[in-house]
This record gives structure tokens, C-alpha cells and sequence, in this order.
């Protein structure tokens, strides 16, 4: 299973919106949501992209959808996994919406607000009311109602990789990260210290 490529975009691919990152050889292809097609279009740099895995229903090739942090693709989870005869293709439909203020979305979702995920994010009324039904209950998980925001780093985002990577699950990672940082906000955290401290947490 990849958890992240970190490598140089090669390509940018408006339709269907896609791009090609080059690490250590190697060329994958990368689905990504149109509305990111933009924060990612400087062909050359280097680039860090979250990754989900898809397969057909019965097998055959392995499709990558990616994202530009952990919370973005626990969102897109989210979708795919809880809302009935929802599959990745439909799942990267409903991020794209959403995608611009995931927040807003969220609180929509918590408070069982129809008509906002109608005139806000341009669902149906029928699929919001699905969206609803399916994720009142697991969105407040994602990320909690009134937490204060808190600053991220390039060590933050490493630490919660390699958390996934041990097998535990984004948001729970994110989590358990972000408690380390704010018990440590007065002082600086080094990577293998903080790994540290989120596993005791964590666990």
C-alpha cells in the first residue's frame, strides 16, 4: 500500500484532471480533484501527494487518487466508504465540492443543514440528504467541532506519514500529533521525538 509519493511533477492533465510524478525513475499517475489542478501546476518542483489506492469491482488495474494533506484524503475516505453506492470516481465528484472549505462542509454535515450543502456546495437535494444520513455521526470524528486551529510543519505532516504508515489511521494520527505540539508549543519538537510522543499517545 502507498501512503505518499515525494517527487518531481512531470505532468499536469486538466481532463480528467491528473498528474504524473516522477520518483526515483519511475512515473505514476496521479487522479486528483479538478479544483486542485492548480495548487499543483508548476511542472518541475518537487511535490508531495497523498495516496488512496482504487481497484475495480472484480480486480485488474490500480487506480491512484491523490491529495495534498492527510485531512483531505481522510475526507475523501470518508465519502467513498460510508455513502452507499458510492465508489471513487463519485467520492473525487463529492471532494471536488467540497474541497474549496472542507470545514464548512463538515459543520453542514454536523448540524444536518440540507439546504446549505444544496446552495453552498451544489449537491442535489437527494444526495444531500444521503450525505447526511451517512456521515452525521463519523464527520465530528474527523475533525471535532471548535478545535482551535493549530499551525502545521513539514515535520507535523511527516510524523502523522509515518504513523499511517505503522498502520494506524489518519485521523487518529493528526490527532495525536497535534496533542504533541500543542503540549509543546513553547519549544521546538524534532521528528524522532515527536514520532515518540505521538506513539505514547496514540497507543
Amino acid at each position: 500500500m502507498f501512503d505518499y509519493l515525494k517527487g518531481e511533477l512531470v505532468a499536469v492533465y486538466p481532463q480528467p484532471a491528473r498528474i504524473v510524478v516522477e520518483v526515483a525513475g519511475l512515473a505514476y499517475e496521479v487522479f486528483i480533484a479538478p479544483a486542485l489542478v492548480r495548487e499543483v501546476a508548476d511542472i518541475g518542483r518537487e511535490v508531495k501527494i497523498y495516496l488512496v489506492e482504487s481497484s475495480g469491482l472484480y480486480g485488474g488495474e490500480i487506480t491512484l487518487y491523490g491529495f495534498l494533506n492527510p485531512s483531505q484524503r481522510e475526507i475523501f475516505l470518508q465519502l467513498r466508504d460510508n455513502i452507499p453506492a458510492t465508489g471513487a470516481k463519485k467520492a473525487l465528484e463529492y471532494f471536488n465540492k467540497i474541497v474549496g472549505d472542507i470545514e464548512k462542509f463538515q459543520q453542514a454535515v454536523v448540524q444536518r443543514d440540507v439546504e446549505g450543502l444544496i446552495h453552498t456546495f451544489g449537491f442535489t437535494r437527494k444526495t444531500a440528504d444521503k450525505i447526511i444520513s451517512a456521515l452525521k455521526d463519523k464527520l465530528v470524528q474527523v475533525i471535532p467541532e471548535k478545535t482551535p486551529p493549530t499551525r502545521t510543519s513539514p515535520i507535523l505532516e511527516d510524523v502523522i506519514a509515518a504513523l499511517v504508515a505503522m498502520g494506524y489511521k489518519p485521523s487518529s494520527a493528526r490527532q495525536a500529533v497535534e496533542e504533541v505540539q500543542r503540549r509543546n508549543s513553547h519549544n521546538p519538537v524534532e521528528f524522532l521525538d515527536m514520532l515518540r510522543q505521538a506513539l505514547s499517545i496514540i497507543r
